[in-house]
């Protein structure tokens, strides 16, 4: 083996795990909500991106020897990095993942049409580029312009006339009338129709998916259908077929409309088979290639051919025969790729297809207006449904339809439909950040309001409770009890009479001196409408037991002053007249004066009780034997 093998064999391994690295991230980025935590990812994919088309390049000029294509290399590679930079510059909310596998898919056509014929890979990289710049500008009008929801006669009669544009002007391809050339250049209509189709159908359906407006779009619809089926162009009809039925079925949620379509479509195929001979001829050489290999089975078993002399590996760039398959190019693209890439690169390619589809989908389910759900919905289905038709029909999976596969395939008209497609979903995505951010700001406009209420209804209520605790206090019926054996009494102003019962008590208490004192739990109750505070300060008062202690124990020559002759105390008293919870924070006021056997009914007819001449005999208060008689020693 010479060094040329040697470079062929280990370019082609890492060419491919390239390519199995890059579709890992594609996947990996649906791990991640937000497209600030994909950044890494998608610096990652650039990286692989760049360094594919520096390895495929690096081969192509070491087994052709040209130095031209060096500068066709870096010429693309300057493409490449102004398009993800412009969108990122330009867009900063745009999706990175679409304009990564864009440029991605961009590379492998360019490497690929390259190998297989040069000067078709120049036209290819002018009508990209090309692309690529009216690309950048198609996301400012699809976020700005909002009245492209009632344009929906425009779209119908627009696209009809494309169409029979063609039919009327168009020339005959291989059978088919699917162009005509406008001062030299060659367009295919029924691509750009695709997109007008699309904005079609959704326009009329947003707004009411009745059976008047669905039996109104599947007029217009079996009228694009019919048209491409008179140009013999049975793979853009299909297209039609498909993105109309799946578009009507997301409008309406009604799979009667499915069953029906299907029906209708099964009753097309039949028809078409019937009529045309080069539709039958296509289903036969779909059914047995080998019996008509010389003719018309040649394209399919040739591509058979090479996806099964690729192995998993491939056989390495100019390694293989792609030539000898005709529209290589333009339709069996995918085989030649799977033959000198090998199957796993082509599993990769259409890994990295899908997951384009589902970011697509994603982007539709996240918007919130149903038009713009159903235009990503419907560009979403002609995208995958296009991969699907081109690999199925080069693998024999379905009968050949003519149809490229999207930013691979050789064709002008797909590269511009497909890149405008694209834009039209970052358009769409900016629209979806756009709602995301208003209903962010709606939910924290809401917020603020709620918490707002929230304060000012607990400050009404705070500021409630402090003018019913002024009037509480304020008020001049409150009203004390005491409670005696059931009976209660009940003083409304008389404080000082209160506290000087109390005092009474308390040398009568100290006169009879009882051998054991039956304690009540509550010997008092306070009976205060509106303050529950101070009953539950009262009741507090009353558990802590001081009366044991001995700081709670009073000298008995504390228990000699008499607050009533006592100048000094007669203004507190004054002021404690509108405060009387205050009284019961005295220590006159210890649960031990208030021993109940002194409460009984015939303490009070004992003869030395006589409150009217302890009460208006002052000089009987200013007799020291009042405290230190005979009759009050221990």
């Amino acid at each position: 083996m010479n060094l040329e093998t040697y470079i062929n064999e280990f370019s082609k391994y890492v060419i491919c795990l390239i390519m199995i690295l890059y579709t890992v991230e594609c996947f990996c980025v649906f791990l991640h909500s937000d497209e600030e935590s994909r950044k890494g990812l998608y610096f990652r994919q650039n990286i692989l991106m760049f360094a594919f088309h520096f390895c495929s390049f690096m081969v192509i000029c070491f087994e052709t020897g040209k130095v031209a294509y060096l500068f066709f290399y870096a010429i693309q590679q300057v493409i490449l990095y102004m398009a993800v930079a412009l969108y990122k510059w330009l867009y900063p909310k745009t999706n990175r993942l679409i304009v990564n596998n864009l440029c991605m898919m961009l590379s492998i056509s360019f490497v690929f049409l390259t190998r297989l014929d040069y000067s078709k890979a120049v036209k290819q990289f002018i009508i990209g580029s090309t692309s690529l710049v009216i690309a950048l500008i198609i996301p400012f009008f699809i976020r700005s312009l909002k009245l492209l929801k009632n344009l929906k006669w425009i779209y119908a009669i627009s696209g009809i006339f494309l169409l029979g544009l063609v039919y009327v002007l168009g020339t005959i391809t291989y059978g088919s009338k699917i162009s005509y050339s406008i001062g030299g250049l060659s367009f295919q209509p029924a691509e750009f129709v695709k997109l007008i189709f699309v904005f079609f159908v959704a326009s009329a359906l947003y707004q009411s998916s009745t059976f008047p407006e669905v039996l109104f779009s599947a007029i217009i619809a079996a009228a694009h259908v019919g048209i491409q089926v008179l140009n013999k162009d049975l793979g853009s009809a299909l297209i039609f077929f498909i993105i109309y039925l799946f578009m009507v079925y997301i409008a309406t949620k009604n799979i009667f409309y499915v069953i029906a379509g299907v029906l209708a479509g099964s009753g097309a195929a039949v028809f078409a088979y019937k009529f045309f001979a080069h539709v039958r001829v296509r289903v036969q050489a779909f059914i047995d290639p080998w019996s008509v290999i010389d003719s018309a089975g040649y394209q399919i078993t040739q591509s058979l051919f090479a996806i099964s002399s690729a192995g998993l590996w491939g056989l390495g760039l100019f390694q293989g025969t792609p030539e000898t398959i005709p529209f290589v190019e333009v339709d069996f693209i995918f085989s030649a790729i799977a033959e000198e890439m090998g199957i796993i690169f082509g599993i990769c390619l259409l890994l990295v297809c899908l997951s384009t589809f589902i970011m697509i989908m994603k982007i539709s389910a996240d918007l919130s207006d149903k038009f713009y759900q159903l235009i990503a919905f419907g560009l979403g289905i002609c995208y995958i449904f296009q991969v699907f038709l081109t690999v199925g029909g080069g693998t024999k999976f379905i009968p050949l339809t003519g149809v490229t596969l999207p930013l691979v395939s050789y064709g002008g008209s797909s590269m511009l439909t497909t890149l405008v497609m694209f834009a039209i979903i970052e358009g769409l995505y900016m629209i979806r950040e756009d709602e995301e951010l208003e209903k962010k700001k709606r939910l924290e406009l809401k917020r603020q309001k709620k918490e707002k209420r929230r304060r000012e209804l607990k400050k009404r209520r705070a500021e409630e409770a402090r003018k019913e605790k002024i009037r509480d206090m304020q008020s001049k019926n409150d009203r004390y009890a005491y409670e005696d054996d059931g009976d209660e009494i009940i003083y409304d102003e008389h404080l000082e009479e209160v506290y000087e019962n109390v005092r009474y008590i308390d040398h009568a208490r100290r006169e009879e001196k009882p051998a054991v004192s039956e304690r009540r739990e509550d010997v008092r109750k306070i009976v205060r409408t509106g303050d529950e505070e101070v009953r539950r300060r009262s009741d507090d008062r009353k558990k802590s037991k001081r009366h044991k202690t001995e700081e709670g124990r009073r000298r008995p020559e504390e228990r000699k002053k008499n607050v009533r002759h006592n100048p000094e105390e007669r203004p507190r008293r004054e002021v404690y007249r509108n405060r009387p919870d205050r009284y019961y924070e005295e220590e006159y006021y210890e649960d031990e004066y208030y021993d109940d056997r002194y409460y009984e009914d015939e303490y009070y007819e004992d003869d030395r009780y006589e409150p009217d001449e302890y009460y208006d005999d002052e000089e009987y208060y200013d007799n020291e034997e009042y405290y230190d008689g005979p009759d009050y020693d221990d």
